[in-house]
């Protein structure tokens, strides 16, 4: 989502935590797994923008809807009165469109699924200022991945560059990769959201003249507003996240009922799986020809037998990628 310059400008490298299990899939199947947003750590996924959207749309609309009350005759300047004057109303629309849009996108009805299920893939974005997460990997990252974790480090640009082959090949309703935005960060909120709320403020003008909105022409915007805000709790992170709406059979034929017109481009569509614990994945990047992964080098996290965990890598994937053991002491208790 890098907005004035692209990702791989901002972070040279992307690190990738996982436990053994997921280090071995990743270097034997050349594939990354993009997670179902519900079965994210973070209980608070989608739903904070439900908020930030509201307080962010309400001083437009409130501008809107001011001039708007000085502009109209005297019986619509009464209905506005009755319903609390342009202020509450704008308050109220602003409210009600944030919840109408995240319903519509991700919440699944009577007459189909969600329009919209983001399947992600988190990054850590270790910071010129983080020199030893850099080398050692992050703290509460280890912490996670308790008795075994690893830290893969990708090439930043190599790796948007699969993104883009994966965007391609596949039928995605929306798909990007990005920083995250921590809830709290004002100046970040107004640099990445900015013009996209814009386009939603002119929406809700058209709608105000028209009666109705034209959903269709900033749904890539609500798509990826919503995906990209993080609780500020998660900031030592500095996350990257890679975020795919992939379109199913059963959304086509809900859009197709919503929309008599729509056409589907003829892309194939990407295969959902299902992870033992319930959870829907995609496999990123399960192009016919694999491309090698653009891993770097691969950190071994504080474990019981890190010098041996080191060395298995290594058997296992030679001398092209460096590995090296995390400085970082972690005691691990019985209790």
């Amino acid at each position: 989502m890098a907005h004035n310059q692209e990702l791989y400008e901002k972070h040279s490298e992307l690190f990738h935590y996982t436990n053994y299990k997921g280090l071995i899939g990743i270097l034997t199947g050349h594939r990354l797994w993009a997670t179902h947003y519900k079965y994210l750590n973070d209980t608070s996924e989608l739903q904070l923008m439900r908020t930030e959207l509201a307080k962010n749309l309400f001083p437009h609309f409130k501008e809107l809807l001011v001039m708007r009350f000085r502009e109209v005759g005297f019986k619509v300047k009464r209905k506005m009165r009755d319903a609390g004057g342009p202020i509450v109303i704008a308050r109220d629309n602003a409210t009600r469109v944030a919840e109408t849009f995240y319903r519509t996108a991700f919440e699944d009805t009577p007459s189909g699924p969600a329009l919209a299920a983001p399947y992600i893939t988190s990054f850590c974005a270790h910071t010129s200022d983080q020199k030893y997460e850099q080398r050692n990997g992050l703290l509460s990252q280890w912490r996670g991945y308790a008795r075994g974790g690893y830290a893969i480090v990708f090439d930043a640009k190599k790796l948007c560059d699969l993104y883009r082959l994966e965007a391609k090949k596949y039928y995605y309703l929306s798909s990007h990769i990005g920083d995250v935005v921590y809830q709290g960060d004002e100046e970040t909120f107004e640099e990445e959201f900015g013009e996209r709320i814009e386009k939603i403020k002119y929406g809700f003008l058209k709608f105000i003249e028209t009666g109705s909105w034209e959903v269709g022409e900033i749904f890539g915007d609500v798509l990826l507003i919503f995906t990209c805000l993080k609780h500020r709790g998660f900031f030592e992170e500095r996350e990257v996240r890679s975020v795919a709406f992939p379109m199913t059979e059963e959304v086509q034929e809900n859009y197709k009922r919503v929309d008599p017109t729509y056409v589907s481009p003829g892309t194939p569509m990407k295969e959902i799986h299902v992870r033992e614990d319930g959870a829907p994945y995609l496999e990123m990047f399960d192009f016919d020809e694999k491309p090698p992964l653009p891993i770097t080098r691969i950190v071994v996290g504080p474990q019981e037998n890190q010098v041996r965990s080191k060395k298995e890598i290594e058997n296992l994937i030679g001398k092209d990628i460096e590995v090296h053991c995390s400085e970082t002491p972690l005691s691990w208790s019985t209790d």
